[in-house]
């Protein structure tokens, strides 16, 4: 009959893997710690934003915020959201994006409108439209605008950036709108 050997670790050893295990604890803990969002609540609503974003502005007793990542907005997007009255009888998410779209069009040098879909958010949908227009000073930029109507109240999560940058920020304002809640 053959018999394991098994060493046993000398207190040296066991000390060294102790060590080791705690010091992976440490860094395991490090690592969920740095990849936890951010989270942005006000008395309105509430979200989640990824850490490598900054808050820009958030006015004390208004309901807008503006959140930036990079210090130029050539390498930069922005997101912000913003709260106000619905301003028609028709209480629809859908009419007042159908506004919005009309009034930009209306009012943006070489407005085109890109995509206009509904956003899928918990168990909600939500229209959602993408758009470019031309600044005054000649720069083009991207904007995407995600429409939430509850209780005669209209909030607008939009994000914008070149459109050479536009799908590299889409994942941070998709966080934003995927964790939206209103208070």
């Amino acid at each position: 009959m053959g018999y394991i050997n098994i060493k046993l670790p000398n207190k040296k050893n066991s000390m060294l893997i102790g060590i080791a295990l705690v010091v992976g604890l440490l860094v395991v803990g490090m690592i969920f710690l740095l990849n936890r969002p951010r989270t942005f609540g006000n008395e309105y609503y509430t979200f989640e934003y990824p850490l490598n974003w900054n808050l820009q502005a958030a006015l004390q007793g208004e309901a807008s915020v503006t959140l930036i990542t990079g210090t130029a907005i050539e390498s930069a997007g922005v997101i912000a959201v913003y709260k106000s009255d619905l301003p028609t009888i028709d209480n629809s998410a859908e009419a007042y994006a159908n506004s919005e779209i009309d009034y930009h069009s209306e009012n943006l040098a070489d407005f085109k409108l890109i995509d206009l879909e509904q956003i899928t958010s918990g168990k909600q949908d939500y229209p959602s439209f993408t758009y470019s227009y031309t600044e005054p000073a000649g720069r083009t930029l991207q904007q995407k605008v995600t429409i939430i109507v509850k209780d005669g109240e209209v909030y607008s999560i939009q994000y914008f950036a070149v459109p050479a940058l536009f799908s590299q920020h889409l994942q941070a304002y998709m966080q934003v709108v995927n964790s939206f809640s209103i208070n």
